[in-house]
């Protein structure tokens, strides 16, 4: 990415000045608005009043006191990049989460500038600060939950040890030139990680969620999927178009699959026009699909021999929302070095990221997922109907059960879904029994028996035969319920 030198940012960046308190995020912010032409907005005036009140007080803010806080600066830089104009905003994110939330609010390129410095200097700043309400007796606590965002992207680090005027200058020249490194004069340098090329191969509804993602934080995203009105949506948000997987492949790094089954994956890879046209050992697969692990091993194995390209399976957990958000689960099977190389990614779309053996590991393990989430969906459903005909609501049910020991982050997310009949689409019926039948395939080569998992993989049968296989898993309470109409 490169911006000529007479067009000092887009004039829809937002760029969010970060650290913990006392860095000069104010100052410093200003001055950068100044030099860009962009306007400012302080962080601290979006606080709620009970989070001043409490910082004020010297109690440190939770998670769920910031995410309101988060999502109403997000909103700011939203706004503003919808109206075609930059913004220059100061906020501690301290956390990668809290990071992430601003880049899903803001839509647009997020680039963060993270003022770094030591303890003792920031110590000496907050005890000379006498109008702000964050006492310096809260330092430990913010130190305690920074997450160096180093290996994140659009990142610029600089040490707050020079002038205001100098760090504006540097950081700000940096972005005149972004994309090639600013030397800094002082202790640190003005760094800045490069986008990802990244093919998104699949445009379906895991797909598309992962290129959004991706677009969103600032990679440069190509697209193939036979489906034009899937792909134009894309292009819409930013992605470009290619004609064929070769051709996403020749123009990008990581190339990720977000496919239905093996034989898609396999047509896909080794086809007319597909990924091994392109293919090269500088290159890395990073198959996001959920196929069965025995056809992982055998496609890997073939594509390196062939071509050199290196395949790492990453099936994945926590559907549309968790991608849109960065908060994937990703169970990964392949090289360690691969499984390295492609954090590149990986590390915009999820925030638990694994290693669990070679090729075809991931995917196993991503079939017992679906075990326990087609369990639970199924047991969800019928807490659902059982609350129902005792007079309970069913959507209090899971405060009433969080942090015991039936507590699942499905419950959480999906009881209140199932209990108001929302059908809207967060994965599909069909997919769920594929992927259970592959489970069932498996556990009959090695010969485990799985009676439970046998019941639940014929409720989606049923399900299917009903007509219900593309629609969302709270289909199950048409069933219940005795209406599959």
């Amino acid at each position: 990415m490169s911006m000529a030198a007479s067009q000092p940012a887009s004039e829809s960046w937002s760029i969010v000045v970060m650290g913990v308190s006392g860095c000069g995020k104010t100052s410093i912010g200003i001055a950068i608005a100044a030099r860009l032409g962009l306007a400012f907005v302080e962080g601290d005036a979006l606080h709620p009043r009970g989070n001043v009140e409490k910082m004020s007080a010297g109690i440190p803010l939770t998670d769920e006191d910031r995410w309101p806080w988060l999502d109403l600066l997000g909103a700011a830089l939203r706004h503003a990049h919808e109206q075609g104009r930059g913004l220059v905003a100061s906020c501690s994110a301290l956390k990668k989460s809290y990071r992430d939330r601003l880049r899903h609010g803001a839509i647009g390129p997020v680039l963060f500038v993270f003022l770094d410095g030591s303890r003792a200097v920031l110590q000496a700043r907050l005890a000379e600060r006498r109008s702000h309400f964050f006492p310096p007796a809260l330092l430990d606590s913010q130190f305690a939950t920074l997450e160096h965002p180093g290996d994140e992207p659009l990142v610029v680090t600089v040490d707050i040890d020079a002038p205001v005027d100098t760090i504006a200058d540097r950081v700000s020249q940096g972005l005149v030139h972004l994309g090639r490194p600013c030397q800094d004069q002082g202790k640190r340098h003005v760094e800045m990680t490069q986008p990802a090329k990244v093919a998104v191969v699949g445009a379906g509804i895991m797909g598309s969620a992962i290129a959004t993602r991706l677009i969103e934080t600032g990679q440069a995203v190509t697209v193939f999927d036979l489906d034009k009105a899937k792909v134009a949506a894309l292009t819409a948000k930013g992605a470009a178009a290619a004609a064929s997987a070769a051709e996403a492949t020749r123009a990008s790094s990581f190339i990720v699959l977000s496919l239905n089954h093996a034989n898609i994956v396999r047509s896909v890879v080794f086809g007319d026009g597909g990924v091994a046209a392109a293919a090269s050992s500088e290159k890395l697969l990073i198959d996001m699909s959920s196929i069965d692990p025995v056809d992982t091993a055998q496609m890997a194995g073939k594509l390196s021999a062939e071509t050199g390209m290196k395949w790492l399976d990453c099936p994945l957990s926590g559907g549309v929302p968790g991608a849109l958000a960065g908060r994937l689960t990703v169970m990964a099977g392949g090289e360690a070095e691969d499984f390295e190389q492609a954090r590149a990614v990986m590390r915009h779309l999820c925030t638990n990221y694994t290693l669990m053996g070679p090729s075809g590991a991931g995917q196993t393990t991503k079939l017992i997922n679906q075990l326990f989430c087609a369990v639970l969906f199924q047991a969800v459903a019928e807490a659902v109907k059982l609350a129902e005909a005792g007079g309970v609501d069913p959507k209090a049910i899971p405060a009433a059960l969080k942090g015991g020991r039936a507590d699942s982050s499905i419950m959480q997310e999906f009881m209140a879904k199932f209990a108001a009949r929302d059908f809207s689409a967060t994965g599909r019926i069909d997919n769920m029994l594929k992927d259970l039948d592959s489970l069932q395939a498996f556990a009959l080569k090695t010969k485990t028996p799985m009676p439970m998992t046998g019941q639940v993989v014929e409720i989606h049968r049923l399900l299917c035969a009903a007509g219900l296989g593309p629609n969302d898993s709270a289909e199950m309470m048409r069933l219940l319920d005795g209406n599959t109409s």
